[in-house]
């Protein structure tokens, strides 16, 4: 390292370097000096510490005067001589400057994200968080999540954002641990903070509440919205996975349809019940892009349709029955709980066991094809309907002896309402002819229509 007594002329008139970097130690100040480059000259200090050479940058020249320089240089060497590495405290100083923002954007770099994911964080983030994006994102206290949380969830009209504030308080969670595994941060400031989930993770359509909704969904005009509806019912998807399946992951043939991706980035394949496959062929002979649920008016940038908001909102205003499109995950689960084993069910519903040992049953695909159909018969059962999906006759499963009584009975009651029919000593009288006699049976098939649920 050539030595100069380092001066502005003496430094303004070095030669730029031609290769590489070329370094002129001061012979008044040691271990101050100024790093000649290609286009650019820059004040430095070389000192050991504690054993350690170290080179830490000062300023470029011409930014920062020789004078200002050189005692930013004396107050450097004199902490660096004490011991403190001045790079790592620069390091320090950088780390706990990063903000919200920033860490949320190295967060998302850094991990492998779905578009919906990404999509679920960053609505989160600018909605609840936007007023912290440019704060550093250590001086967020236990304190202010609390506030915040508290604020978010108060922000519901009609009943508190639980799941909302849970979830925004989960995301800065995450990115704080990301910021966290490359620099020396404190505890996590929502570590200790308790976050509440509503009952709506626990909820699905009571069994009571099937037959109503059911025949409301079947209501309803447009027949793509209809059919999502249902299929999310007799198969358990996930609402994004329902959206996106697509023609040439059908095969009609076998009866069995792919979803690609999947929450839990396993590829998952299901076998068709009757049912599923009457679906899918209404579904093919409305068939208008790639898509089996195509995008109903402008167009998106995925090309299917959105959730059905309005439609849920028809069926809900019909009905009175709350529901949402993770509701109809957990009722076909509890229906597949009570027909198929726990392996069946986890396998159907692409769902990772907490039980280790269930995570070890991979079933082949035609295993799944006889549970599959038991837990469709059991829906319909539930939703008063036949195997084939029409409905039950109210004396469906009724001995044909108690059968014969009531129909009997049924048309004794109205033989006796239109005055043609009496009891004499036990005896029983028919004074109607033949054309009343077929009238009353057009009657009988009235009431039972009218009793079914």
């Amino acid at each position: 390292m050539p030595k100069m007594k380092l001066t502005k002329t003496a430094i303004d008139r070095l030669p730029l370097s031609q290769q590489g970097q070329v370094d002129y130690c001061d012979t008044e100040l040691k271990g101050f000096g100024v790093r000649v480059g290609a286009s650019t000259k820059t004040y430095f200090v070389l000192r050991r510490v504690n054993g350690n050479r170290v080179r830490t940058i000062i300023e470029r020249h011409n930014v920062m005067t020789l004078d200002q320089a050189r005692d930013k240089a004396k107050q450097l060497l004199i902490d660096m001589k004490a011991g403190t590495n001045p790079n790592t405290e620069k390091k320090k100083n950088q780390d706990r400057g990063i903000t919200l923002q920033e860490a949320y954007e190295e967060y998302k770099q850094g991990k492998s994200l779905k578009q919906n994911t990404i999509r679920v964080d960053e609505s989160l983030l600018h909605c609840h968080l936007k007023d912290w994006l440019d704060k550093p994102i250590q001086d967020i206290t236990p304190a202010m999540l609390k506030s915040r949380y508290v604020a978010i969830r108060n922000k519901g009209k009609d009943k508190p954002l639980v799941n909302t504030a849970t979830n925004t308080i989960r995301m800065f969670k995450r990115v704080y641990n990301n910021a966290s595994e490359s620099r020396d941060f404190p505890a996590n400031p929502s570590e200790k903070l308790h976050l509440e989930m509503s009952d709506s993770r626990k909820s699905k359509i009571k069994n009571q509440d099937l037959p109503l909704w059911f025949n409301a969904v079947l209501s309803l005009d447009n027949l793509y919205m209809k059919n999502y509806l249902l299929l999310q019912l007799f198969t358990g998807m996930r609402k994004e996975e329902g959206l996106g399946v697509k023609w040439e992951n059908v095969d009609m043939k076998s009866k069995t349809f792919t979803i690609p991706q999947t929450k839990n980035g396993r590829p998952l394949t299901l076998p068709m019940s009757s049912y599923l496959s009457s679906i899918f062929k209404e579904l093919q002979t409305a068939r208008l892009n790639e898509f089996v649920f195509p995008e109903q008016v402008a167009e998106t940038k995925t090309g299917h349709m959105s959730e059905p908001k309005r439609q849920v909102k028809k069926v809900k205003d019909t009905t009175g029955i709350e529901f949402c499109i993770h509701d109809l995950r957990r009722t076909f689960k509890t229906a597949a709980a009570r027909v198929v084993s726990t392996a069946e069910n986890h396998n159907l519903t692409n769902h990772i066991s907490k039980n280790a040992g269930d995570n070890y049953i991979i079933l082949e695909l035609d295993e799944l094809k006889e549970p599959m159909q038991r837990i469709t018969d059991k829906i319909l059962a539930l939703a008063g309907r036949g195997k084939n999906g029409k409905p039950r006759s109210v004396y469906a499963g009724m001995n044909s002896l108690i059968r014969g009584r009531i129909l009997k009975s049924l048309q004794r009651q109205i033989r006796k309402a239109q005055g043609g029919f009496h009891v004499a000593h036990g005896q029983q009288r028919n004074v109607l002819n033949r054309q009343e006699g077929l009238r009353i049976k057009r009657i009988t098939c009235q009431k039972q229509i009218e009793r079914r649920p």
